[in-house]
Order: C-alpha cells, then sequence, then structure tokens
C-alpha cells in the first residue's frame, strides 16, 4: 500500500504554549487564553483558578470554534484544581462541548484540528484575595516546510 500525503509540503509546528495568568480578576470577564485563526490542532486545555481562601469558584469556558460560540461551566471549581476538554458531543446539536472534570487522565486526550480557535475563561462568583486565573493549551499550526 501506497502511503498518500494529504498535505504535500506542510507539517504541523508545535507552537509555544499559550499561557493567561491573569490577576486581578473581575467578576464576569472573559479573560483570552488562545486567539488563533490560523489552521490548528489542538493537544490539551487546562484551566484552573486559585485564591488565598482556598475557596472554590465556578470557571467558566467559551470558545469560538470556526465562527460557532459555545461556553459551558465547571461547577465550583476547588483552589488550584480543574481542567476543562474540549472534545466532539455527538449527542448534542452542537458539535463541540466543554466539560469540567477534576481528572486529569493521560491517554485521554485526541488532538482535534479547527480552522479558527479562541478560548476564554471567567468567574461568575466574587473573586477571593489574591485571586488568579490559569490558563493553558497545547496547540500546533499548520505550516509550510521550508
Amino acid at each position: 500500500m501506497v502511503r498518500t500525503e494529504i498535505r504535500p509540503r506542510m507539517h504541523w509546528k508545535l507552537q509555544p504554549l499559550a499561557v493567561l495568568d491573569q490577576t486581578p480578576v473581575v467578576q464576569n470577564t472573559y479573560y483570552t487564553v488562545l486567539d488563533t485563526t490560523k489552521n490548528i490542532r489542538v493537544y490539551s486545555i487546562v484551566l484552573r483558578q486559585s485564591n488565598d481562601e482556598l475557596a472554590a469558584k465556578t470557571v467558566y469556558v467559551r470558545a469560538t470554534v470556526e465562527g460557532v460560540v459555545d461556553s459551558g461551566g465547571s461547577g465550583d471549581t476547588p483552589a488550584n484544581f480543574g481542567k476543562v476538554y474540549l472534545r466532539l458531543n455527538p449527542q448534542e446539536s452542537t458539535n463541540y462541548f466543554l466539560t469540567g472534570s477534576a481528572i486529569l487522565t493521560l491517554g485521554y486526550y485526541v488532538a482535534m484540528e479547527f480552522k479558527s480557535l479562541k478560548i476564554e475563561m471567567r468567574t461568575n462568583t466574587a473573586p477571593g484575595t489574591n485571586q488568579h486565573l490559569y490558563g493553558y493549551v497545547r496547540y500546533a499550526t499548520l505550516e509550510l516546510i521550508a
């Protein structure tokens, strides 16, 4: 069997980790973790919050995938804890959805490809003392081979 290259002279180039470390935090204000219009392959999205009281806060995420906005909350997220996953959801009318989980499982992730992606996060609860919102996206973009 001969392998046919789908994207001749193209490759997925790993990009620096997209990082959000937001403080101070304003209640109900979205903060951007990643915003790109390049062809993108996402490997993982991790969002979390922390505060000096170690109080649980509700973390919401909004993803704009190829122009379609989807949002979801992770419920009360303990301080320094909480991951959000972007995955296919065949049970819903939308193509993508976000779900919160307290467990980071190796092997769970499957890279997903998009033409454009914007990831934003916020908390709708009153910020705690020294409140932080953290967001991390590991991704690659489709590039021409030099």
